[in-house]
């Protein structure tokens, strides 16, 4: 796609490791979201140079804001579990 071309690697690596912290912070999602739509909008970040152990400036990957996220609200475990199934330990 045209925005990815217009970045070098570590400019898209930055931008998917964003958006994958974003995500995974979300207090809430919508019903329409499944577990099959969570794991194809990781595995696109993924693909697209993003890194699912890279920690944010509080020493927090993606898959522990989506667990602290859970734990304040348990409609957020489809991503929870996305994350969680996707993470490499």
């Amino acid at each position: 796609s045209s925005l990815f071309q217009s970045f070098d690697q570590q400019s898209r690596r930055n931008l998917m490791n964003q958006e994958l912290e974003a995500f995974s912070d979300r207090p809430y999602i919508d019903e329409r979201e499944n577990y099959a739509t969570i794991s194809a909008f990781i595995d696109f970040c993924r693909s697209h140079g993003g890194d699912l152990n890279h920690k944010n400036s509080r020493g927090k990957r993606p898959v522990d804001i989506a667990e602290e996220q859970w734990i304040k609200n348990k409609s957020t475990d489809r991503v929870y579990c996305a994350f969680l199934d996707k993470t490499p330990y």
